[in-house]
């Protein structure tokens, strides 16, 4: 019912008055009251009026005598037992909480109609009764001065009180969880926690390990600056975490801010990763950790072919794992798997059959008449995933390297074989050797000046290497041997794999890419030291 409603429609102040028609009404001793509510202003000085019936409570906050706020209620039973100067500082208490974002930190003026709670508020605390003191001790937040107003004058609240609006109260599991919880709090930090986890009650356990962490304000519990969530209303949370669909770490990251539960970052990503929107449109996945292949034993062993595009012109790149020397040929009609076979077995001829071959999964090499090509010289083929060029990165890279050579051949129009030529004889950045070097044990002559013993190949500790027989010997086979250290210029301690020294002129060496096999139990000879001259005892172990 609308109290403020003459039988006709219009608003009256309930004595037979009619509004003024500007948003006044009038209150019987020729005042005017706006009843339409204002915007709160902040430099103006605020006041609140309380009223309460036999039933219920009602208040106006108001600034320059017209009202911000109305509220009312109804009393509950225990309420309607207080007496009638409890009822009239409950109403206070419940306008000032009901409009604390306004009045908190404000001088406010309290009006009532009852004498005897004006008198009782400038009384100490402790003189008070009990109820009272509780009543107004949910007050001391505020800065509030309570005054007396004759109680005709106070006709709007007056009406607020008798028109109350009804509140049943019942309370849900999430507000009887949190009373719960908060007491139990409460009464645990003013008695101090215990030393153990399981000296708790079972519904604290999950707050012992932030027990140090923990306050409570206006019956909301919070861990530093986070508000801690029941658990009947942490589904809601999560939902409205997730509303906006931002993806999980932006979730996270606004969850850790505002709220606090056990678990929270699980929780959180459990629901989010089934939402189907959001795998929908998902970024990209982290970065696999980088697997590291085996290093090949020699040059050749293990190489790859890709095929790629430069001005309307296909090519087809053929990588050296061993010694990153690449291999360019044009693919002018077509890159069938024929084509490409063909340039594969100009390459074979000249370097030899690898032992395994790397590709992607393009056509010409996913055709069957690529696998008989490759039973039938025998080298095991690898291919990787399709748009996934990382698997074979070293090649990807040879790839970037020979469009950018191309692209500046075209630009200064210079002979395109030089140019693969010099590179190849570049020594690699962090090496002291070129791609040739490593693929030939040598360097090949470029246009530069280059010295005859530069381009001779040269050997280093570890090579293995062929050595010539002797005739004293009487054998007609190379034997196998590995290279133990450089004597001279071009004299090299060798040993063989069953054990036995030798020492030996480069030109009877003969540099080999088979795996050196010393067999076991081999009796260690001595050997040379470096650019030292043999000595007496090292002549007689050294033959030749």
């Amino acid at each position: 019912m609308d109290v403020t409603k003459t039988s006709n429609g219009e608003r009256g102040t309930g004595n037979g008055e009619r509004g003024t028609g500007n948003g006044e009404r009038g209150t019987g001793n020729g005042e005017r009251v706006h009843s339409v509510l204002k915007f709160f202003t902040s430099n103006e000085q605020v006041e609140g009026e309380g009223d309460a019936s036999e039933k219920g409570i009602g208040f106006a906050f108001m600034q320059e005598g017209q009202p911000v706020t109305y509220a009312s209620r109804s009393l509950t039973k225990a309420e309607q037992n207080y007496s009638k100067i409890e009822k009239e500082l409950l109403t206070q208490v419940f306008g000032m909480e009901h409009n604390h974002q306004y009045v908190y930190g404000r001088k406010v003026t309290l009006w009532t109609d009852h004498k005897p709670l004006e008198i009782i508020a400038k009384k100490p605390l402790a003189a008070v009764p009990k109820r009272l003191q509780r009543l107004m001790m949910r007050l001391t937040q505020y800065d509030v001065e309570i005054k007396y107003r004759r109680g005709p004058e106070m006709f709007l609240v007056d009406t607020l009180s008798r028109a109350y609006l009804p509140q049943e109260h019942h309370p849900g599991k999430a507000d009887q969880e949190v009373e719960r919880i908060h007491s139990t709090l409460k009464a645990t930090s003013l008695n101090g926690w215990p030393s153990q986890r399981k000296e708790l009650l079972p519904e604290l356990h999950e707050y012992f390990k932030v027990k140090d962490k923990l306050a409570t304000q206006d019956y909301i519990i919070f861990k530093g600056p986070k508000c801690v969530i029941p658990k009947s209303i942490r589904p809601k949370i999560k939902e409205k975490l997730h509303r906006s669909n931002i993806g999980i770490r932006s979730c996270l990251r606004r969850a850790r801010e505002v709220v606090y539960w056990p678990n929270t970052n699980r929780e959180v990503t459990e629901i989010i990763s089934k939402c189907e929107t959001c795998n929908t449109f998902q970024s990209a996945q982290q970065k696999e950790p980088l697997i590291c292949y085996e290093i090949p034993q020699h040059p050749w062993e293990k190489i790859g072919c890709d095929i790629f595009t430069f001005n309307n012109q296909d090519y087809l790149c053929t990588l050296d794992y061993f010694s990153d020397y690449f291999e360019i040929d044009e693919l002018r009609k077509s890159k069938t798997g024929a084509t490409v076979i063909g340039k594969l077995k100009k390459r074979f001829v000249t370097h030899g059959i690898p032992d395994t071959f790397h590709s992607d999964n393009g056509p010409p090499f996913s055709s069957n008449e690529f696998s008989a090509f490759a039973a039938m010289y025998e080298f095991e083929h690898f291919t990787s995933s399709p748009e996934y060029p990382q698997r074979n990165g070293k090649l990807d890279n040879a790839v970037k390297t020979a469009k950018s050579l191309i692209k500046k051949f075209a630009i200064t129009n210079s002979d395109f074989q030089l140019v693969l030529l010099d590179w190849r004889n570049t020594p690699t950045e962090g090496m002291k050797s070129s791609p040739a070097q490593r693929m030939f044990s040598r360097r090949t002559r470029t246009l530069p000046p280059t010295s005859k013993k530069l381009l001779k190949p040269h050997l280093v500790k570890g090579d293995v290497v062929h050595m010539k027989p002797q005739a004293s010997d009487g054998k007609q086979r190379w034997t196998k041997a590995q290279v133990e250290q450089q004597v001279d210029v071009r004299s090299y301690a060798i040993r063989t794999e069953d054990g036995r020294l030798f020492r030996r002129n480069r030109r009877h060496l003969r540099l080999s890419k088979e795996p050196f096999m010393p067999k076991d139990g081999d009796i260690e000879i001595p050997t040379p030291i470096l650019n030292s001259p043999p000595t007496k005892a090292s002549t007689e172990t050294l033959s030749g």
